[in-house]
């Protein structure tokens, strides 16, 4: 994940997902935390809690689908 708002690495957070207009709203915690700073941007690893085989079929599906096109159809808010 990538934001430009610094957040601490223990805390856990929901995730909003769009793909293509199915919102999936995730239980995830931050594994690991890096900081670009020639943008100020951070950059976050994160591992989600408490996912559907289906969804995970159904994300990994897109992902997979649209992983060497840059794709606007994916949003994330915090």
């Amino acid at each position: 994940m990538e934001t430009y708002e610094n957040i601490y690495q223990s805390k856990n957070i929901k995730v909003k997902i769009d793909i293509e207009d199915k919102i999936y709203e995730i239980k995830s915690y931050i594994v690991k935390k890096r900081e670009n700073f020639s943008n100020g941007k951070y950059f976050y690893h994160i591992k989600f809690e408490g996912l559907s085989n289906k969804q995970k079929n159904e994300i990994s599906r897109f992902i997979f689908d649209n992983r060497k096109i840059q794709s606007k159809s994916i949003k994330t808010k915090i």
